[in-house]
Order: C-alpha cells, then structure tokens, then sequence
C-alpha cells in the first residue's frame, strides 16, 4: 500500500509540473514596450536593428534552458536621437561619465514606454561600483531607464592591463551579444542582483556579474540561463526602488 501511494504521489506531482509548464507555454507572454534614443554621434540604428535585439533577448527568455520565462520585449515608437544642437540635452555627451548618468537617464522620461533605452558611444568611468567601463547601466532604477553602448562600438579587453579594443576589431569572428545585455539590464530593473558566485557556480546565469561578451567568447550563448525566481522578477516588470526577492 505504500508503495502504492508513493507512485501515485509522483505522478500527481508530475502531472502538476506539466501543467504547470504547460500553462506558461500557451498564455500570453509578459508584454514590456522599450522606447529606444541614440546619441547624435553614433552610427544610426534602424528599427529592423532594435526589433532584432528585442526578438533575441525575448527567445532567449521564451526558451531558456535553465526556465523558460515568458516575456516578450516590444519596440514603442521609431528610434529617437538626443544631444543634437540647440535642443536641452545638447550638453549631453557621447560619451556618458558619473556627471551625466541621470542627464542620459532623463531623456525620453516623458514617453509612454515601460523601459527607455538610451544607445550611446561609451559609459565610462562608471556607472555604479568600481570605475571602469560598463557596456550597460540601469542604475539609478527610478528612471526606469537604461544606457547601453551601441553595438557597433562595444568594447573588451584582451589582457587585464591592456587596453580596450573594439570587439569587431579584437575578435572579427565574434559578435557582441547585446540581446543578453539588454535582457541582463532589464533584469536590474526589476531589482534582480548580480548572483554571487560563491553561492552560484554557474558561470552562464543570465544575472551573472561577468562580462557579457564571455558568452558569446565561451560559445555559451545557447546556455545563458535564468531561474524561476529570476523570472518570477522578469514577469513582475521594473521597480522604482527595492530588489526583487531571490533564494
């Protein structure tokens, strides 16, 4: 008899996590529209550009090894510039440093958007932390708001001490994967932290606080993966404040 009842106890809860996986698979995804702006100085991008990053990260998330989470990334409005002459963000530079970060994260405050993405040439000396390059900042969150350098100026270092070079020059056959650092950005907003490592040995969690480019070096990129929790944070949408409970 219980033996009886052990199978029959596993197969309830086995018929739970199918419909529980299937539940997710057949409702509509999370919906969150970005509203994206380059500064004047880079290269344009087009909006087959923005909508293609956003369709990566959102099949990244949709099919993620580690839980599929069903959140979809949706472009609102054409592609926006700022730091033009004559307009009030004309003092704006390309390249953002500590005294600007709030000026770049203001900008398009004002559009109907969940997130505002603001593309720029460089975001140095910091964002948050140590002073170094970042290829993205979300930080401060209230802005809802977040910098990231433009793909075609995204760089890395070879050595420790050496210089940054252009990831286009330093790895020709390699691509910067910017739809893993837009979806690892957003994962901020919603209060996730960066995992630690002495508690997460695994070194492709999407919310890792490591290069982002490591993945596509690493050939990683098919196993960049999320958390229930983490998605948990992902379907609940950006905070103005607070994090984003994690085990």
């Amino acid at each position: 008899m219980k033996v009886k009842i052990q199978i029959i106890v596993a197969i309830f809860a086995s018929l739970l996590w199918v419909g529980a996986a299937s539940a997710q698979a057949t409702s509509p995804p999370k919906k969150y529209s970005l509203s994206v702006s380059r500064h004047i100085a880079v290269p344009e991008l087009s909006g087959a550009d923005i909508k293609r990053i956003l369709a990566d990260a959102s099949k990244m998330l949709q099919t993620n090894p580690g839980h599929a989470c069903n959140v979809k990334f949706k472009l609102r409005g054409s592609i926006g510039t700022f730091g033009s002459p004559n307009t009030p963000t004309e003092n704006i530079p390309a390249k953002v440093d500590a005294d600007h970060i709030e000026a770049v994260h203001s900008v398009d405050s004002d559009v109907d958007s969940d997130v505002h993405i603001k593309v720029v040439e460089e975001i140095k000396p910091r964002c948050v932390g140590p002073d170094q390059a970042f290829h993205g900042c979300s930080f401060p969150h209230h802005f809802r708001s977040i910098i990231v350098v433009h793909p075609n100026l995204q760089k890395v270092k070879v050595t420790d001490d050496g210089p940054e070079i252009l990831v286009t020059e330093a790895f020709p056959g390699k691509k910067f994967p910017d739809y893993v650092l837009w979806a690892h950005e957003f994962g901020h907003l919603t209060g996730l932290d960066h995992r630690k490592d002495e508690d997460d040995p695994d070194q492709d969690a999407l919310m890792n606080g490591r290069d982002v480019f490591q993945y596509a070096f690493d050939n990683t990129l098919n196993n960049v993966q999320v958390s229930k929790p983490e998605c948990e944070c992902f379907l609940g949408g950006p905070k103005s404040s607070g994090t984003c409970p994690q085990p």
